[in-house]
């Protein structure tokens, strides 16, 4: 499957069937490696952008002449290089022209004294699952600047990096909605690419939930359409900031500005408003996702 051939499997023969469709299909698979001794280097603001670079690097070097040229993949097997980092085409969505984007998200997380760094991949990339979880440990033993990095937090760089493990979650599901609570709150875990506030999440949301679709293989249009008219009627009530911490960069190539994003509820959610913010959490919130930023959790509650 070339560059040419993965375009049109994203953009041919996908399911119109909007939000039950793509809740229905959704597939993603978890990679999670552990680095000995590294805990501290969760809190680096710049830790991601340095893990994905590495990463790239790695899966380039193993990348077909098309795609080394620049001129997309032309393997008949797609190289992963393609299908992390290769450019995607244009998707209009609500009047704005934004490139699909790229089918994975990254995390990182202290466990105990060591790091843990997760890597998330949508859909029809999960096929690339075993060969980019290779191509993740050797970025991170060999591919990321740690000694720059510990300057973020004058932490200790060990003399090797040793992975403690490496696991992988394969065709995961999202849990199914069998019950409608009286409310439910978002609690973000990172901060956000954006400064619209609040008022700027349903569509960041819902932008980006049509964004991912094509790569479960179910149309973007619908899916966005689908999404913007659950979040609409939804009976959002918007807190304080939350008390996550906001470097003030971030983001691809830390050129995003980011932003406090603040607590919020919805009263008497419907089982559409469930469904987006329920799959939401699976791929963070929009700009700067692929690294993590944007990530939240949904908590039921009781009025």
């Amino acid at each position: 499957m070339t560059a040419a051939a993965l375009d049109f499997r994203l953009t041919h023969g996908l399911d119109d069937g909007g939000l039950a469709a793509l809740a229905a299909a959704w597939r993603h698979d978890d990679i999670a490696v552990a680095l000995a001794g590294m805990a501290g280097f969760a809190g680096s603001p710049s830790l991601l952008n340095k893990v994905r670079g590495a990463l790239g690097t790695v899966l380039l070097a193993a990348a077909s002449p098309g795609v080394l040229q620049r001129r997309g993949c032309d393997w008949p097997q797609t190289c992963a290089a393609e299908v992390f980092f290769g450019r995607r085409r244009l998707y209009r969505i609500a009047g704005h022209d934004s490139e699909l984007t790229k089918p994975f998200v990254l995390s990182a997380a202290p466990d105990g004294q060591d790091l843990v760094i997760g890597m998330r991949i949508f859909g029809i990339a999960t096929d690339w699952t075993a060969a980019v979880s290779e191509a993740l440990v050797t970025a991170l033993r060999r591919h990321v600047n740690w000694a720059l990095l510990a300057r973020d937090g004058a932490w200790r760089v060990p003399p090797i990096v040793t992975v403690v493990a490496v696991t992988r979650q394969v065709a995961c599901r999202p849990v199914p909605i069998d019950s409608l609570p009286d409310r439910v709150d978002v609690v973000f875990r990172t901060a956000t690419d954006s400064e619209r506030g609040g008022s700027g999440l349903p569509a960041l949301m819902a932008r980006r939930l049509a964004l991912v679709a094509p790569w479960q293989r179910v149309a973007a249009g619908t899916v966005h359409d689908d999404s913007e008219r659950a979040l609409a009627i939804a009976a959002w009530r918007e807190g304080d900031p939350s008390s996550v911490a906001v470097p003030a960069r971030g983001g691809h190539r830390m050129h995003g500005q980011l932003a406090i994003p603040p607590a919020m509820s919805i009263d008497r959610p419907t089982l559409g408003v469930l469904t987006v913010l329920h799959l939401v959490t699976l791929c963070n919130i929009g700009r700067g996702a692929s690294l993590g930023l944007g990530r939240f959790a949904c908590l039921d509650a009781k009025s």
